[in-house]
C-alpha cells in the first residue's frame, strides 16, 4: 500500500463525512446544476502555493487529493461586482454562481492547456483591463497541457475571481510540470508566466 493509500486509510471517518457533505449539497439544492461545460473555456490563469489550512474550498486536505496538480474555480460570476455573497449561493441568487458551482465541481478533473503570454501589466486589479499596456503573444509554451483536479475555490475580490468567469487558479508547483511534446516545460514559471491565458475543459 502506497503512502497516499495509508494516509487515506488512516482517515476513513473524515473522508466519509466529506463525501456525505458533498453528496448532500449536490442532491439537496433545488435547482439544476451549472456544471462546467465540456467545450473548452478560455480565461486568465493565476497560481497559489497550497490549499488553505486545514483544507481548501472543497474540503479534503491537500495530502489526500487524487492528484498532486490542483486548481481553484471561481465561486462567483459577478463581473464588476466585488461584494461577498453567502456561500453556498442560494437559489434566489443563482445568476451569481461561478464555475465552482457551489462545490459541485469539486473533485472533477480538468485538462488545462497553456495559451498566450501577456507582455503588459496583468495584475488582476479590480476594475482594470487584463494585460494593460501590452498585448497577448504566442510563444513556445503555448499548447503545453496538464490534467488537474478541482480542489479549491476562488472568491477573492479581485478581477481574476470576479471579472473573468473562465479564470483558473493553478497550483504553483504544477506550472513547470505542464507537458509539451512529451516533455515537462520546466521553466515557464516565473520568467515566462505573467498570468497567462489558458483554455480548459
Amino acid at each position: 500500500m502506497g503512502s497516499a493509500s495509508r494516509r487515506m486509510a488512516a482517515r476513513p471517518g473524515v473522508l466519509a463525512v466529506i463525501a456525505a457533505l458533498v453528496v448532500g449539497v449536490s442532491v439537496l439544492w433545488p435547482w439544476k446544476s451549472g456544471a462546467a461545460p465540456a467545450a473548452p473555456i478560455t480565461g486568465n490563469a493565476t497560481h497559489f502555493d497550497a490549499l488553505g489550512a486545514p483544507y481548501g474550498g472543497c474540503g479534503p486536505p491537500q495530502d489526500v487529493l487524487d492528484a498532486p496538480d490542483f486548481v481553484a474555480l471561481n465561486v462567483y460570476n459577478t463581473p464588476g461586482d466585488y461584494s461577498f455573497y453567502p456561500r453556498p449561493i442560494p437559489p434566489s441568487q443563482a445568476a451569481k454562481i461561478g464555475l465552482w458551482d457551489n462545490g459541485r465541481n469539486c473533485g472533477r478533473f480538468v485538462q488545462v492547456t497553456i495559451g498566450d503570454y501577456c507582455t503588459g501589466v496583468n495584475d488582476g486589479a479590480p476594475g482594470q483591463p487584463f494585460c494593460r499596456n501590452g498585448s497577448w503573444v504566442t510563444d513556445g509554451y503555448a499548447g503545453a497541457q496538464l490534467t488537474m483536479v478541482v480542489a479549491d475555490s476562488c472568491g477573492d475580490s479581485n478581477a481574476w475571481c470576479r471579472d473573468d468567469p473562465g479564470h483558473l487558479d493553478l497550483s504553483t508547483a504544477s506550472l513547470n510540470r505542464f507537458v509539451k511534446n512529451g516533455v515537462p516545460v520546466g521553466d515557464m514559471n516565473p520568467a515566462h508566466w505573467n498570468n497567462r491565458r489558458v483554455s480548459w475543459s
